[in-house]
């Protein structure tokens, strides 16, 4: 066998060539016209042919030395160039071509491109040939096959990855939602409230808690049924989404009680947020209820914290906060907003009634007047 020089290795070109080869290419190389005519001859009757001429001329050497002893050296010098003539075809004609298919057959093994496959010697006629177009068949078969997995795992790839996504997505929804008004539930308070104090801080604007309870909901929800309950719950919840803005966090802590945090909003647009959600709220429901006679009817109390104006450092204190403020409206007679440095409506009244009474009393004048009406705080809205 012969020796061949290193072949390169393929260019990236030859990698590319994989979306644009033709496969059915080098089948149509077998119809192609001979460029030789002993590329139609077999390898066996090559051999024969080199078998037949080595006999014929030994023979013609021993007669002509049995003839003419005397051309010892002349006889010798024309076997060795017989020889060397009739191996030197053998190498060409036979050992070459077999050489040249295996190491295609090789390459095809090691790099199985479109440009390995057409370097086959597909258009000899002899046996070279014949076992070339059967080496390009499969190969040719084994890049589409090859083609074909590799579409079939990146298609599945893909899916995985979007079915992945999808659940992914889901399981967060339901573990951060509440599944019966899809607002934000514990969970995402306790992910989003630490990060939205300490955006707060680094940008020096505030934050708000606005805590909302229903009141009488306990005894509506015996009256008239737990489905009846979920209506009420569910109507508020809507209030409240379709009430805020797109980065304000709507949150149902659980049972009939609520939050809402209000990054970078100002007190006064709490407090018009917590009147407006009471008044839909009441519409909605005296519509809701109005065939049922109830001794009671609901209302909310709400309680607001804010971050900056009540000097809070941490969200475990505006929380706590936030309910001592909607305990206090609790204990004004419910329906009543509670701001930060304000007092329910129910004990500034009672605040007021004093400050009147005192300005009765003999000896203090206009100076018990003044006293009062400067330390009247503000008032809650109902």
């Amino acid at each position: 066998m012969s020796t061949h020089p290193p072949r390169k290795s393929e260019s990236p070109s030859d990698e590319q060539a994989h979306n644009t080869f033709n496969f059915d290419e080098g089948l149509c190389n077998a119809n192609r016209s001979a460029p030789k005519v002993w590329n139609d001859a077999s390898l066996r009757n090559k051999v024969s042919l080199i078998v037949i001429a080595s006999a014929t001329i030994g023979a013609a050497v021993g007669v002509l030395e049995a003839k003419f002893g005397h051309l010892t050296w002349p006889l010798f010098f024309g076997l060795a160039l017989s020889t060397s003539l009739l191996i030197a075809f053998a190498r060409s004609w036979v050992v070459s071509p077999v050489d040249k298919l295996i190491v295609n057959v090789l390459d095809i093994c090691t790099i199985n491109s479109p440009r390995t496959i057409r370097r086959l010697p597909t258009e000899r006629r002899d046996e070279v040939g014949q076992v070339a177009r059967l080496v390009q068949r499969l190969a040719t078969q084994a890049v589409k096959d090859s083609h074909e997995i590799s579409h079939l795992r990146r298609t599945l790839s893909s899916r995985i990855e979007n079915a992945t996504r999808r659940a992914c997505s889901q399981l967060e929804t339901l573990a951060n939602r509440d599944p019966l008004t899809d607002l934000c539930n514990r969970r995402a308070l306790e992910d989003n409230l630490g990060p939205l104090v300490a955006a707060a801080k680094a940008t020096k604007t505030d934050l708000l808690a606005v805590m909302i309870d229903m009141d009488n909901f306990k005894q509506i929800n015996d009256l008239l049924g737990h489905d009846r309950g979920d209506e009420l719950l569910t109507l508020l919840a809507n209030i409240i989404r379709g009430s805020i803005r797109h980065d304000d966090l709507p949150i149902r802590l659980g049972g009939d009680e609520f939050l809402i945090l209000l990054p970078g909003c100002p007190i006064h647009r709490a407090q018009q947020l917590a009147d407006n959600t009471r008044k839909l709220f009441m519409q909605q429901t005296k519509l809701t209820l109005a065939q049922h006679k109830l001794p009671v009817i609901p209302n909310l109390s709400i309680g607001i914290a804010s971050l900056n104006h009540d000097r809070i450092e941490d969200a475990d204190t505006l929380m706590k906060c936030a309910d001592e403020r909607l305990y206090l409206s609790k204990q004004a007679g419910k329906g009543v907003t509670t701001i930060p440095d304000a007092e329910p409506l129910h004990l500034a009244d009672q605040r007021e009634e004093t400050n009147v009474n005192a300005k009765r009393l003999p000896g203090d004048g206009d100076e018990s007047s003044r006293l009062s009406d400067d330390q009247t705080p503000p008032s809650n809205v109902a």
